[in-house]
């Protein structure tokens, strides 16, 4: 099972490491920024084809 928390984790440090905003890396990701938001804090999973 996929621990979204986790994931959300994972993403946000690498985020924060390379100094990137929510809005920027959303962006980049081609997703909404609400979206990713969410992402980040855990409450949604994202799909395969997101990381790609």
């Amino acid at each position: 099972m996929v621990n979204a928390a986790l994931i959300g984790e994972v993403i946000r440090t690498y985020r924060v490491q390379r100094g990137l905003s929510q809005e920027v890396l959303s962006g980049l990701a081609g997703l909404d920024r609400t979206h990713y938001s969410k992402i980040e804090r855990g409450l949604r999973s994202p799909t395969i084809d997101t990381f790609f």
